[in-house]
């Protein structure tokens, strides 16, 4: 007997290879930047925390927005717009991770790699699987999208990622000598939100 999956409520994640060629003057920006280590991450975090107000990476801004678009409008069409609060870098050095984390005050995140090379790099999510409402422990045979806790997005250089913000993730420890080095942005929403059957919303845009 022939049966059927029905995938109920997803989770969409949206990931591109972009074939985006950062210019050698942009990586040496970033390079600039000062960075600190913040014990809570594990890794280096750029100390500042809106790096796409500097017109040395308007590029890699107006790319980042390209796709965050094309996962709102094309993907989830939704209608209201999306736009990009705040911006930095993640570096992790040799024996550097980032821990488990989700972004608050956000929608949508993204992530977009600019060096990964020489490293065995995924982004790594996880999750309670959504068929049991019980928090018990199962044995499985095997592990699927249904009822996996972790699930991991292999990355290379121009990889773009963009999840809802509420989702944990985080990245494992990076055994190579390359440093990995990653764009972060978050986002937020504006416009008018409701019909005749709910309380009506309006929400501008936030000065970033």
């Amino acid at each position: 007997m022939s049966h059927s999956i029905t995938h109920l409520f997803p989770t969409p994640v949206y990931s591109q290879d972009t074939n985006f060629k950062f210019f050698e003057k942009e990586k040496e920006f970033v390079n600039s930047l000062r960075y600190v280590e913040y014990e809570k991450s594990g890794c280096m975090l750029s100390k500042d925390e809106y790096i796409f107000r500097h017109k040395n990476l308007n590029r890699i801004k107006i790319e980042c927005e390209k796709h965050l678009r094309v996962y709102t409008e094309k993907v989830l069409c939704i209608k209201q717009n999306f736009y990009i609060t705040n911006s930095w870098i993640t570096k992790k050095e040799r024996g550097q991770s980032h821990t488990w984390h989700t972004h608050p005050n956000s929608v949508f995140s993204g992530v977009f790699y600019m060096n990964v090379e020489g490293s065995d790099s995924k982004l790594n999510f996880r999750g309670k699987p959504q068929f049991s409402p019980f928090n018990l422990k199962y044995s499985h045979s095997e592990f699927n999208e249904f009822n996996s806790e972790k699930c991991g997005i292999s990355v290379k250089n121009g990889t773009m990622i963009i999840f809802p913000s509420h989702l944990e993730h985080g990245v494992d420890q990076n055994l190579f000598y390359n440093n990995r080095i990653v764009i972060g942005f978050n986002s937020f929403v504006e416009g008018n939100f409701g019909d005749e059957y709910s309380d009506r919303l309006t929400l501008g845009k936030r000065n970033i």
